[in-house]
């Protein structure tokens, strides 16, 4: 995982650098976010992690114009109460989960001086990683056949975890700031399938997004 977000780290900073001496042809647009989980339940609470991504966009300043980009994301939940086996279980476990993301969407553009925009459009997750720490309960039977609940510590989780996709919704304005255009938005990206690899457990990645950005 750290050896892929370097990479990406060093595409993005090449690409900002060329795209002072000219327009680039590859990325047209750049921005970071913030993100939180949508998937709150009985067992689930929201958590917040972050973002960036690179952009081309095709019909750009179009009344509709259509992008593809290439994003990381970290997204965070917590679970009150995990199955860990027979006689075992997790509680109050945090988990992180790192995507590379996959986006093609459109957007209908309006306004003059600054554009407002809707966006929808679809999307794949694949996984870089993922982490969980959280207390762990082991029962057993003593030799006097008594029940006993052991209770640790656990900072290393087994984790699981399979690619998704699904859709996503969102809305923003292109903003004219002297000589650079800042993109403000926001987004809801809704996953289809479980990404669990664990067929015990049904764990969603909804997420709300805030983000700002610059076309180049």
């Amino acid at each position: 995982m750290k050896k892929s977000l370097i990479l990406f780290a060093i595409i993005l900073c090449s690409a900002q650098v060329y795209g002072q001496k000219k327009k680039l042809d590859f990325f047209s647009e750049v921005g970071v976010s913030i993100n939180r989980t949508s998937v709150k339940d009985s067992n689930t609470e929201n958590r917040t992690g972050f973002g960036f991504g690179v952009y081309q966009s095709f019909r750009d300043s179009q009344k509709v114009d259509f992008l593809v980009g290439l994003e990381f994301h970290q997204t965070r939940q917590f679970k009150k109460n995990v199955y860990g086996g027979r006689f075992s279980s997790y509680n109050d476990v945090e988990y992180s989960y790192s995507w590379l993301s996959f986006p093609i969407f459109a957007r209908i553009n309006f306004g003059e001086r600054i554009k407002y925009f809707g966006s929808f459009g679809i999307f794949g997750d694949v996984p870089l990683g993922a982490s969980a720490k959280g207390t762990k309960q082991t029962s057993s039977y003593n030799e006097n056949g008594e029940l006993v609940v052991i209770t640790s510590e656990s900072k290393k989780i087994p984790v699981d975890v399979k690619s998704t996709f699904g859709g996503s919704l969102g809305a923003g304005a292109v903003i004219p700031v002297s000589t650079v255009r800042l993109v403000i938005k926001a987004n809801y990206k809704f996953n289809a399938l479980n990404i669990s690899g664990d067929p015990m457990q049904s764990i969603r990645n909804n997420y709300f997004s805030v983000g700002v950005g610059m076309k180049l």
